[in-house]
């Protein structure tokens, strides 16, 4: 994944996910700001469907996350090698 000024990476958290997640992706967001001078959005699963942007990074707890279930029962994303 490409960090391009203009089209960043959106930051997803989960509406029901963990508060520390959430804080954090927007701690991240500041990060990239600071490096690259754009902030990205931080995009909540529902609005992550409304805007639909190039790119995405989830922020999530294994083990506590439903989209990352979703996507290793569809196979788009495989955590074998993640310890929880």
């Amino acid at each position: 994944m490409e960090f391009i000024k203009g089209n960043l990476p959106a930051l997803v958290v989960e509406e029901q996910g963990y508060e520390g997640v959430r804080r954090i992706a927007g701690k991240v967001a500041e990060d990239i700001r600071k490096v690259f001078g754009e902030r990205p959005r931080v995009l909540t699963a529902r609005e992550l469907l409304e805007e639909k942007p190039s790119s995405v990074i989830l922020c999530a707890s294994l083990g506590k996350s439903r989209i990352l279930e979703e996507l290793v029962r569809e196979g788009m994303a495989d955590l074998a090698g993640l310890v929880m």
